[in-house]
Parts: C-alpha cells; structure tokens; sequence
C-alpha cells in the first residue's frame, strides 16, 4: 500500500487515524513492514542483504545536518494538513500498540479473517528552504513539502541518489494531489524491517468532516487506472462506546458484533503498550475504533471516512480518486466505491 518510487515490497500495513481528544489535530499512523528492492540483486536470487538502514537519529528534526546518500528508495502519501501545523512524533512505542488495534478490527470479524474485496472485478529545520521540513524516525526519513521542485532541490544538496525521486513519478503524483502538503519518506536497501511514521496536524479547510486515508498503490510506476491488490488494516479512532474484544474468535458462531443496534466500534487491548508511550504518542491511541482488513483487489485510490459517522462508532467509507484527477484519468472520479464495514 502507499506509492513507492523504486520497486518495493511492502507488507503488513495498518493505518489509524483520528482526532487528538479536546483538540482539532488529526492523527495519522501508518505502519508496515518495508523492504526496498531497487537494484538489490539479492532479492532476485532469493537471498536477502544483512545490510540494515542507516543509524538515524530519533529527534524529529534533522537539523539542518547530515546526508541522504545512504538511501535509495521512498515512499510518498499525501497529509491533508495545514503545512506549518504538521508534525511527526517518534513512532516506535505506537509501533507495537499498532498491534491491539490489529486485534480489535479483526475480532470484529467472526467468521473470517479479514473483508475480502473484488469491487472492480465484474516546522522548517534548519539551513532548507522555507516550505520544507525533514522529519526523522527509525526507520523512515522523511522530507515533507507542497513543492515537488523543493524536494528535489533538497534530495540534490544532501547528495541523494540521482535517481532517487524519479521525475515521472513525482509529476504524477504531484497532479493526483495539488496543493497538499505530503510527505516523501526515504528507507534503504538491506533485510526487511517492521516500522512507521506518526503524524499529527491541523486538516486543510474544506476536509475538516473527513479522514482521508492515503492509499493510493504503485511500487516504481504509477497507474491510476489500474486495480491493486489490497493487504491493509484501516482503522478510525471514535469517541463512541465500543464493545469489548472476545477472548476467542468461535469461527463456526456468526454473533453479533457489528449488529446495527451495536455500531461498529471495537475497544483496543492495549495490554499495557500505550502505557510505554510518551504522552504527546499515547493521546494519539484510541480507546476504541473502527475498521477493517482488506484483501483482494480494488480500483487504486484513496480511501475516505466520514468523520460524524466515525464519532458514533459507526463505519461510512467510499474507495475515491486522488481529488487532482479527472474522470478520464480514474473511474472512481465519478463512481466511488462503498467500502462496507463488518457489519454490513
């Protein structure tokens, strides 16, 4: 999930997102498992490179400091947020609470693992230029901006990979998504490794009654008319009641969760994860939720939550286009697709 600029492997992926209680900031945490396989001859021959990604810093900010020579791939999204309010907090203890969220959407599932889908089948650091801004976490470097140009002016002083950012790429994907800030995160060759990336900002006037859920899919090209296959747990964080996990799955028992009466909320076990969290992480771990796990294939694009629906536990999702695209470009333009929840 998510546009990769170089061939890549991702897997494993979960996007929460939400509101931060008693604030206006939204949240999003997008976690996965990369591996980048770009001109990495071992992946061909079966054989994985022990070479791990750079020893970065944990700070936020970059600094102003350092170079981007050591990676040779990136992953993109866009963050419907104010640019001068976007912010990335050190991810790692919201890492493994990523987990309990896991649990609690697919106990909303009682007779399968997951939902099935097959719809279309039948703050500026130091020494950049003003509008950019680098943000560090273990495993992702990421540098966020409105401007294309910047980014690759930046890529270029810091002795990247001349053929890091790939041009076509970029222009494309600067036209699906104009105007909005978003993030380029860069990550290494080497063993696959389990990590994320945790924003926080105000959302852009006129997406204030949405989540959007960037996952938009393309490893090394980018087709927006094309189906993609989905292996993802999208997840909202809702103030409403939630019902409580079971403490086992009886595959055989169709129960009730998700029922109409019941909502589609689920609490999160956190078994003691967001305890470990810093306290600007933990109030961007939802007591309860709402989602699902998507497999299949669906027409690529983005998803959308509908953010009164969400605040009542109740799931109200569509699969839409990029807003900067036409109706020639992708059909979702003009015929989104309902994403139904586990209740449905």
């Amino acid at each position: 999930m998510c546009c990769t600029f170089k061939p890549a492997k991702l897997t494993n992926t979960t996007v929460l997102a939400g509101t931060i209680p008693g604030s206006t900031r939204r949240f999003l945490h997008y976690r996965n498992t990369a591996e980048s396989i770009h001109g990495d001859e071992s992946f061909r021959t079966g054989r994985r490179s022990l070479r791990s990604s750079p020893a970065l810093p944990k700070a936020w900010d970059f600094g102003g400091a350092g170079s981007l020579a050591a990676f040779d791939n990136c992953l993109a999204f866009p963050l419907y947020g104010m640019y001068d309010s976007i912010k990335s907090l050190e991810s790692e203890s919201a890492n493994k609470a990523l987990t309990a969220v896991d649990e609690a959407i697919r106990s909303l599932y009682p007779k399968m693992a997951s939902f099935s889908l097959d719809a279309t089948r039948g703050a500026v650091s130091k020494g950049l230029p003003n509008g950019v801004k680098i943000l560090v976490t273990k495993l992702y470097t990421s540098i966020v901006s409105e401007d294309t140009a910047l980014i690759l002016k930046v890529l270029e002083e810091r002795g990247a990979s001349r053929d890091l950012l790939d041009a076509a790429n970029a222009k494309l994907f600067g036209k699906a998504y104009p105007n909005t800030p978003f993030s380029l995160n860069l990550f290494s060759n080497g063993a696959a490794k389990k990590g994320g990336l945790l924003f926080t900002f105000e959302p852009l006037p006129g997406f204030e009654s949405v989540y959007v859920i960037p996952t938009l899919d393309g490893h090394g090209r980018l087709d927006f008319a094309e189906d993609v296959k989905l292996d993802h747990i999208i997840a909202v964080g809702t103030p409403a009641q939630g019902r409580k996990q079971p403490d086992f799955l009886d595959l055989n028992h169709v129960g009730t969760f998700g029922s109409a009466d019941s909502g589609d909320a689920v609490e999160v076990a956190y078994h003691g994860a967001d305890t470990a969290a810093t306290p600007e992480v933990a109030e961007c771990l939802p007591k309860t939720v709402i989602g699902v796990e998507l497999k299949g294939y669906l027409a690529n694009g983005d998803i959308i939550v509908d953010k009164a629906s969400a605040d009542k536990g109740i799931w109200n999702a569509r699969r839409v286009a990029p807003h900067g695209l036409t109706a020639a470009e992708s059909k979702l333009v003009e015929k989104p697709i309902t994403i139904p929840g586990p209740s449905a």
